[in-house]
């Protein structure tokens, strides 16, 4: 079942095959300790999407500022804590956002850049050191 949230904040229940979850547009997060909460309204009683901070390694940077304003679908379990219906995310491959464009990095994309990059970066710093190593004494 995917349940999508109208503007108002009212839950319809949509058939979906073997998948749970919410859609809507984020409108604004609270950071809370170590988690960050993605709002799709002001009602208390809507589904909230919860990002724990130790998760995210593979995130957006700033998920707290990423995420407003943008379309989601956030697959995962609804669950209820303290009264509040939530989804707790650990994977950013459970989020998907609509409307971006094609070119548009992904997780897996960010990921493997992130990889390429660290290895340039080890790659220049032994050239450095090569460098250093060969240098003429004053």
């Amino acid at each position: 079942m995917l349940v999508m949230l109208t503007s108002a904040g009212a839950a319809t229940d949509l058939a979906t095959a073997n998948a749970d979850g919410v859609s809507g547009i984020v409108c604004s997060t609270r950071v809370e300790g170590s988690t960050v909460r993605l709002l799709f309204d002001d009602d208390p009683q809507s589904v909230q999407v919860v990002l724990i901070l130790g998760w995210l390694d593979h995130f957006p940077p700033a998920p707290e500022q990423y995420y407003v304003g943008k379309s989601l679908t956030v697959r995962g379990s609804v669950r209820k804590f303290r009264e509040v219906s939530e989804i707790a995310v650990r994977d950013p491959a459970d989020i998907t956002v609509h409307g971006l464009p094609a070119d548009a990095p992904q997780a897996a994309d960010r990921e493997s850049e992130i990889e390429r990059l660290h290895d340039q970066v080890r790659s220049l710093q032994r050239r450095v050191q090569e460098l250093e190593q060969h240098e003429p004494a004053p």
